[in-house]
């Protein structure tokens, strides 16, 4: 009956996991709402800047504006930078003579999709050209390589599974807590964050290989990480892959816990000795031992170990008393921090490093 449970759920979060990732292109993602020049327009003198406004916020960053001539000979610009607010992307443009020209531009939206498009436009009156033939011979190379592509939502997939699949696991465990002595939920546990962080890390590097219209080679770039890090996507992406490594830290944390009975010093010399004692003698006070801890120390997380002991009636949860508190202990360090004039992602920083640390086991 187990077995067949732990499959339903498994199954249950594989279709919720698929369903979720053909869903995504449902919702509607950044366009190109105005740009000056305008498409196909008519200028008598040439512009002096590119300006591309679109109907939601996308990452100045990460975007690319490139203009040709009516040869297809590329035109150097500025970088691109924000305007007037995070809708808007500019680039500066040298003095154009008469012709034609195509922009062909590439963005991607704060919700992580990459968009690109292209238009034409005309200097000069006396000037004939055809704008979307131009298009057409300088557009190759605005996107990344379709592999590229295909990973990337491999990549997301894989993390999206891996979350629900932890999600089903978490839910049947804290049913069932006995199942986690078994090999099966433990390899479905482990599976399912091995899935999670490494969709979320393959994610972070195929993203920055798409946003710059790259190859696989770039999802493993350095340099393209650190100019992904310095977006807010990129950082929603980054964080996630820290949040899996601490969710991973924590899973292998409750793992043990169960599986290994408490064998420290500090357990079998003072917690578990001290509450077994009570046990065997049916009260609490003291008796004689040579050590100091077990006569002077205050019985208080003694008794929370007992009173899990007596409920649970195994030893395998007593050591989720010092869990619980080294996570508590994260949220401490992170309000301790802010009180010391750190930033709240220093601070957020030192949690997880806290958390990343066995110590509270």
């Amino acid at each position: 009956m187990a077995r067949r449970s732990l499959r339903v759920i498994a199954l249950l979060a594989f279709v919720a996991a698929a369903l979720g990732g053909q869903a995504q292109p449902v919702f509607a993602h950044a366009g190109l709402e105005a740009s000056t020049p305008s498409a196909n327009s008519v200028l008598e003198e040439s512009p002096t800047e590119i300006v591309l406004d679109f109907d939601e916020a996308v990452e100045a960053d990460l975007a690319s504006i490139s203009l040709f001539d009516g040869n297809s000979a590329a035109i150097e610009l500025g970088a691109p930078a924000a305007g007037a607010d995070d809708t808007v992307v500019q680039a500066p443009v040298p003095a154009l003579d008469d012709g034609v020209y195509a922009v062909i531009w590439r963005v991607t939206s704060t919700d992580g999709h990459v968009i690109d498009g292209a238009f034409s436009f005309q200097v000069g009156t006396a000037v004939v050209g055809d704008g979307q033939q131009l298009i057409d011979e300088v557009r190759g190379g605005v996107r990344a390589e379709a592999v590229v592509r295909w990973w990337y939502g491999v990549a997301r997939f894989l993390s999206l599974a891996g979350a629900i699949c932890l999600i089903g696991s978490g839910w049947w465990l804290l049913r069932w807590p006995a199942t986690l002595g078994r090999r099966g939920p433990r390899r479905m546990v482990a599976g399912a964050w091995s899935a999670l962080l490494v969709g979320s890390a393959a994610a972070f590097g195929l993203f920055g290989a798409e946003a710059v219209a790259g190859s696989l080679a770039d999802a493993l770039s350095p340099s393209t990480w650190g100019d992904l890090a310095t977006t807010q996507t990129g950082r929603m992406l980054l964080v996630r892959v820290v949040l899996a490594a601490v969710l991973g830290v924590l899973l292998l944390s409750l793992v043990l816990i169960y599986v290994v009975p408490p064998n420290n010093n500090d357990a079998l010399s003072f917690h578990v000795a001290r509450i077994v004692r009570w046990k065997q003698q049916g009260s609490y006070f003291p008796w004689e031992t040579p050590f100091i801890w077990q006569l002077t120390f205050p019985v208080n997380a003694q008794l929370t170990y007992l009173w899990t002991l007596l409920m649970s009636g195994t030893d395998h949860f007593i050591a989720y008393i010092p869990f619980l508190a080294g996570v508590l202990t994260s949220v401490l360090v992170y309000l301790f921090s802010r009180e010391f004039g750190f930033s709240r992602r220093g601070s957020a920083f030192a949690g997880l490093i806290w958390l990343l640390s066995l110590i509270h086991i």
